[in-house]
């Protein structure tokens, strides 16, 4: 009876680390951040979303896919249990996402709000919703087709794997509308040249990650982007308040800030 208690505490156990192999983007719905905000933001406010959302296990912008390290050592007789904590989870999540209301009623918007617009980005996040919620079925199916606790491993890599490149991308899109944009930027220490190197060194990452067959591949990447990250604030002169950049010090500014119109950053 005492041995039968310790394995279901055993399994349940497992089955709750294992859902952290799924990436965090696939339970969420993320707000992107469009090129305007980001420009009137300022670089030092994106290196600090990047930078203050890692945690232990985590990848770039919080990727949970590093945390497949229950699953490596998970037994394949833990199969059934995992793969349907898993798809109990999606299905909550695809339930959530499916019940959201995205288009809200014009007569709710705030006085003096544009109503054409308004009506235009909540039709863009319906429709950034909704591919979201199709990638989430895309997954389920996976996962309700595996046969085996490999084929679970399989799936959590490539799904890790696509985090990990899209965070990237999301990076090198950044730094690219900061170049586009250079001469607004206040920051001298921004220069052409170092915006050039750190976008060749996030693609040739990008590159890799293609080729990463397991889980210490990708927490390399990983490391490797945020000493990217590290390198181009350090080079900046930007220090973030608090996280593990440490504080902001007396005096120092951080005057990257870049406005564009609204028209030219949405186009």
């Amino acid at each position: 009876m005492k041995t039968n208690s310790v394995k279901s505490i055993a399994r349940f156990a497992v089955v709750l680390m294992v859902l952290s192999i799924i990436p965090s983007g696939a339970f969420a719905a993320e707000d992107e951040i469009s090129a305007d905000e980001m420009t009137r933001a300022g670089p030092g406010n994106m290196m600090k979303e990047r930078m203050g959302q890692m945690g232990p296990g985590m990848g770039p912008a919080g990727m949970s896919g590093m945390g497949m390290v229950p699953l490596d050592y998970a037994d394949e007789d833990y199969f059934s249990e995992i793969q349907t904590a898993m798809l109990e989870r999606l299905d909550r999540q695809i339930e959530r996402m499916s019940n959201m209301s995205d288009i809200p009623e014009l007569e709710d918007l705030p006085e003096g709000v544009d109503e054409e617009k308004a009506a235009a980005k909540a039709e863009e996040r319906a429709e950034a919703n909704a591919g979201k919620l199709a990638e989430l079925e895309a997954l389920y199916s996976e996962i309700e087709d595996a046969t085996s606790l490999d084929d679970l491993k399989a799936i959590a890599l490539s799904h890790a794997k696509d985090g990990v490149s899209d965070s990237i991308a999301r990076d090198i899109e950044k730094f690219t509308k900061m170049q586009e944009n250079l001469g607004e930027i206040e920051n001298e220490d921004v220069t052409d040249e170092l915006l050039t190197s750190t976008i060749a060194d996030l693609t040739t990452l990008q590159e890799q990650v293609d080729s990463a067959e397991d889980r210490e591949a990708l927490q390399e990447i990983g490391g490797s982007v945020r000493e990217i990250m590290e390198s181009f604030r350090e080079e900046a002169g930007i220090k973030q308040r608090g996280g593990p950049m440490g504080r902001e010090g007396p005096g120092t500014s951080m005057k990257m800030q870049v406005r564009m119109p609204r028209a030219e950053a949405e186009a």
